[in-house]
């Protein structure tokens, strides 16, 4: 799907691509901060009352068992949505308001198909994480590391 924003399909679609890429990685960085910082806020009051080497340890137990999922050890596979970004916006949308859309789904995470429990974990991280600035950061850096690749 994000394969489609290329220089000559935006052009071929009237849009222009630098934009459409912009409003793509602001849409993916706000929507992973809004996530994250989210998971921060509700997460704090659990991170106030244990030890940062406890959350730790539970962060570490949560990437082993997400690691065995991905490896599909014990026949277990990873929990996702069957849903995919709508691609009937590059054609009802402007560049900038379906890259922003994009964006934004793809930012949180978990609102589409999610194919490695790396997604999980950075959010369980977030919510480890004591607060909804650190969460937001933590949320940030996924949502900039998400889309940079386009």
């Amino acid at each position: 799907m994000l394969g489609s924003i290329t220089p000559l399909g935006e052009r071929g679609r009237g849009s222009r691509w630098w934009l459409t890429v912009t409003a793509y990685l602001v849409g993916s960085t706000l929507g992973a901060v809004m996530f994250g910082g989210g998971l921060g806020l509700i997460g704090s009051s659990f991170a106030s009352r244990t030890s940062v080497a406890t959350r730790l340890a539970v962060l570490a137990v949560a990437v082993l068992a997400g690691l065995l999922l991905d490896l599909g050890a014990f026949g277990l596979r990873l929990p996702t949505v069957r849903r995919q970004v709508d691609e009937g916006w590059r054609a009802g949308y402007r560049g900038w308001v379906w890259g922003f859309g994009f964006g934004l789904q793809l930012g949180a995470g978990v609102v589409t198909v999610v194919t490695t429990s790396t997604v999980y974990a950075a959010w369980l991280a977030a919510g480890l994480s004591g607060g909804a600035v650190v969460g937001a950061v933590i949320g940030a850096t996924f949502g900039v590391v998400r889309a940079a690749p386009v």
